[in-house]
């Protein structure tokens, strides 16, 4: 198996040295290339090792490999001839994925039909945010592929003093255990990591059976995921089976190894637990053939980095880490290296908006962010997006977060509130807001309400009130402008006031956003340009179906609760842009951050 096990070092850009390996060996036959089947951890990772393809070829054709992410593997890859292996798996039938928002439902359900001290909750909006972690708690338990049934032997004697705790915990954990399978069952899907994990074990075992000797390499994984270490082990044992591993740590010793693989905080935990479940000590795995042009960095830095990551009990190695005379070299290694400490989040995030800017006034020059931390690229983003500079999130963004989805978050709490003068304010002074009375713009509206209606005393709810303080005949165009926008939300406010069910909000707010944004000349609605545009039409085409079919066991909603509630969902749509970021400029999480390489790279958070 050690031939067959491969390690590209961190110094060295990931994709980048893939590609021009497999370029250099199928120089000869250039035609070979599309023979192979690559696997890589994201379909993000799958173009960028297709850009790196097409960067190397020095402009001359190229059939591109099969590149495969193992992330968001579906039925139909598999049965167009089980990923390259020759072999026919047309016959195989797994039930469809359950619908995110249909599971979270059907939880939220659940959890409200549990008492309050055993886990459940009264109101919607705090019972579907249970439901949501639920439903991640289904999926890390799927992923792993273990079950529930010794549920009630987590508590051991050590833990007796906490047993009335405990007991609280196993009961609202039945929803899972007991109810949530037998729901699950009754609708014929599968859980979205369940049905992954079945797909990779079916590939696994088409590749076992196979006599196709076509050359399969899976790039970049570290095996987190136990199918996925399964299919690793399999391919590492077919003849033309290669994994690469990235940025593998060889220069530790036996014992160091057995310290690492106890400690899941450090980083080459991942890799020394795939290596120990291949049976390969580190020692034995090959260094990728690389080109020397494409090294980043000097070793020296690695092996600083790699010294100063070590767990805690062997931080004594430090005194004996660097030799003196490697000090000056090492030094020299570190130089392009820079520590900046900031004192808030805010003052981070300018930072590194700073750096980024900075980057793009060298001529073809790349940038990019690396981080954990979803804040902190949400407001370095912000501040590029201010400068005029708007930045591929590898990440995306929360489709509450975006321009379409903060409107219909304002449209929900003004109407609320009674449309108190604060939500209004914030909703008609949104862009997409495009009323007109007269010849009167919207803008010119606002500034004339804020003089003659919301200074000095605050007004009682509602949009009448708001009238009331307007002579009719001075004031025409804005007491006409009210009447407009009560008359639009009139059936969005009565539904919210006297407590409808989901499918009935939904539709009025849907119509009171399209009417505040669409005048009558325009073809092309503007809630629905854009990437968010076509998000946010994607999420409420989904929610109305799931509501229709299981939206009634929720009972009927209140104000109070349904602009958290609708808010609750959004934040969990992604939404990522197709095109119009900088081509120079990214922002990584930490799988990409492995797999890439740009010219000034920043660690954050």
């Amino acid at each position: 198996m050690k031939n067959n096990l491969f390690n590209i070092p961190a110094n060295y850009p990931f994709v980048d040295a893939l590609a021009t390996s497999l370029l250099a060996e199928t120089a000869d036959a250039p035609l070979a290339l599309s023979n192979y089947q690559i696997l890589l951890p994201t379909r993000r990772a799958c173009r960028a090792l297709q850009e790196a393809f097409l960067r190397y070829s020095k402009g001359s054709t190229v059939i591109l490999p099969k590149l495969t992410p193992l992330g968001d593997l579906e039925s139909d890859e598999l049965e167009f001839e089980a990923l390259g292996s020759g072999q026919d798996l047309s016959d195989i039938d797994l039930d469809p994925p359950t619908s995110a928002l249909t599971r979270q439902f059907l939880l939220c359900q659940l959890i409200m039909k549990l008492p309050v001290d055993s886990g459940g909750a009264n109101e919607i909006d705090s019972a579907l945010d249970l439901a949501g972690e639920l439903a991640q708690l289904l999926d890390q338990v799927e992923t792993e592929g273990l079950d529930w049934a010794n549920l009630d032997k987590l508590i051991d004697d050590d833990q007796q003093n906490y047993q009335a705790h405990w007991q609280k915990i196993l009961q609202f954990l039945t929803i899972v255990a007991d109810s949530w399978p037998k729901i699950e069952a009754s609708l014929g899907t599968l859980g979205p990591a369940t049905r992954r994990r079945m797909l990779l074990e079916q590939q696994r075992l088409a590749w076992e059976r196979s006599e196709n000797n076509a050359p399969v390499i899976i790039a970049g994984s570290t095996g987190s995921i136990p199918a996925v270490a399964n299919l690793i082990k399999t391919i590492a044992q077919l003849p033309n089976g290669r994994i690469v591993l990235p940025g593998l740590e060889q220069h530790h010793s036996e014992e160091r190894w057995g310290i690492i693989s106890d400690d899941p905080s450090h980083p080459q935990f991942g890799l020394s637990k795939l290596l120990q479940f291949l049976e390969c000590d580190p020692k034995q795995v090959s260094t990728w053939p690389l080109d020397d042009s494409l090294r980043r960095a000097d070793k020296r830095r690695g092996l600083f980095l790699s010294a100063a990551m070590l767990p805690a009990i062997e931080t004594s190695y430090w005194k004996e880490a660097i030799q003196p005379d490697e000090k000056e070299k090492t030094k020299a290694s570190l130089s392009a290296v820079e520590l900046i400490e900031c004192a808030q989040p805010e003052e981070e995030a300018g930072v590194i908006a700073m750096i980024l800017r900075q980057a793009l006034e060298k001529p073809n020059q790349t940038a990019a962010l690396i981080t954990p931390d979803r804040d902190l690229a949400r407001r370095t983003a912000a501040i590029l997006e201010r400068w005029q500079i708007p930045v591929d999130d590898s990440a995306g963004q929360p489709l509450s977060n975006t321009k379409v989805g903060t409107f219909m978050r304002l449209i929900a709490w003004a109407a609320a509130e009674a449309f108190s003068p604060s939500r209004l304010l914030a909703l008609i002074k949104h862009p997409l807001v495009q009323l007109k009375i007269g010849d009167q713009s919207v803008k010119y509206l606002i500034r004339l309400l804020e003089l003659q209606s919301l200074r000095g005393s605050r007004p009682s709810p509602g949009l009448k009130a708001l009238q009331s303080k307007l002579s009719k005949d001075k004031d025409q165009e804005l007491v006409a402008f009210l009447e407009t926008l009560e008359d639009l939300a009139q059936p969005f406010t009565s539904a919210l006031s006297k407590g409808s069910q989901l499918f009935e909000l939904l539709t009025a707010h849907l119509k009171l956003a399209e009417a505040l944004c669409a005048p009558e000349d325009h073809d092309d609605h503007p809630l629905w340009r854009g990437d968010d545009g076509n998000a946010l039409n994607a999420f409420f085409s989904e929610l109305l179906q799931t509501t229709e079919a299981t939206g009634q066991g929720l009972g009927a909603i209140t104000s109070a609760s349904y602009p958290t509630l609708l808010e609750n969902m959004m934040q969990k749509q992604t939404v990522r842009p197709n095109f119009g970021t900088h081509p120079r400029l990214a922002i990584w999480g930490t799988i990409e951050g492995r797999l890439q390489q740009a010219d000034v790279l920043v660690l954050g958070g």
